[in-house]
């Protein structure tokens, strides 16, 4: 009994001491990954940085260009990008539905912002809309995020 007790005790302490990662709304924490390259470079040059937001650009690339599809009638998601620095990434990827006549009938919008936080870790926010009431944009943000926490490890969540 007295060993259960302590073991608890200890179990506690331990589970205390361990850092917790505080997210805002909307925030999404993960687990930098340096690249080999990035390995490499950082034993010749003191100096250099590795880029840790490149890896999740990337990996969204990947997602938009061969694993999504976009809802019936749209065109395939298209990438926006915003101007950006190694510690913070701004972009979008967009499909519309257009008829035979050019008119565009509905957009839909996926905007990403990855920003370096420190301390070994990316924090990602996404912010998705679309003007056609037809379109599950929660869907499309599910199928996302599967995609990314099965590339990278999600430390925290504030969705």
């Amino acid at each position: 009994m007295r060993k259960t007790f302590g073991l608890l005790l200890l179990a506690l302490a331990l589970g205390a001491c361990a850092p917790q990662i505080e997210t805002g709304k909307g925030e999404m924490v993960f687990e930098a990954v340096a690249t080999g390259t990035d390995a490499l470079v950082s034993r010749t040059d003191p100096s250099y940085r590795p880029d840790l937001t490149a890896p999740f650009a990337s990996e969204l690339a990947v997602f938009y260009s061969l694993r999504v599809s976009p809802p019936a009638g749209y065109s395939p998601f298209t990438v926006v990008q915003q101007p950006s620095n190694p510690k913070e990434v701004r972009v979008s990827y967009v499909a519309r539905k257009v008829d035979a006549q050019g008119k565009v009938l509905g957009t839909i919008e996926m905007a990403w912002l990855i920003r370096e936080r420190g301390q070994g870790l990316v924090s990602i926010f996404l912010n998705s809309r679309s003007d056609d009431s037809q379109v599950d944009v929660a869907a499309l943000e599910a199928q996302a995020l599967s995609y990314l926490t099965s590339r990278f490890r999600l430390l925290a969540s504030g969705r």
